[in-house]
């Protein structure tokens, strides 16, 4: 109940929360009752989770169209190393070098040339 109550003082604080009642939904479901609930630290929380999703974004987008255009199992070139890409991940590559496996992050495919 308590946490319903910050909820509710931020709702008539007027703050730009546009998602409150998600808030007050997840707070529910998780049973937490005493949420102190900080505007600026949720503003550095959601910052961060946005830097990370950009920071792997190239990977992601570039491990979609690998996984298209690449087959595991043929031989690769890629960043000076050779040999058989072994699979491709959402956010890297497998090659199988001498019997041991690298991983690669995707996004280097779409920053350098890739032989297969």
């Amino acid at each position: 109940m308590e946490a319903r109550c910050h909820i509710m003082m931020l709702r008539q604080e007027n703050l730009p929360f546009q998602q409150l009642p998600v808030l007050d939904f997840l707070l529910q479901l998780s049973g937490i009752k005493d949420l102190e609930f900080d505007p600026v630290l949720g503003l550095v929380a959601v910052s961060g989770a946005i830097t990370a999703f950009f920071a792997y974004l190239p990977s992601l987008v570039a491990g979609y169209y690998a996984r298209k255009i690449f087959e595991p199992g043929k031989p690769i070139k890629i960043q000076g190393r050779k040999g058989i890409l072994a699979g491709i991940s959402p956010v890297h590559a497998l090659i199988e070098e001498d019997g041991r496996l690298t991983t690669i992050p995707n996004s280097v495919f779409i920053e350098e040339a890739v032989r297969q």
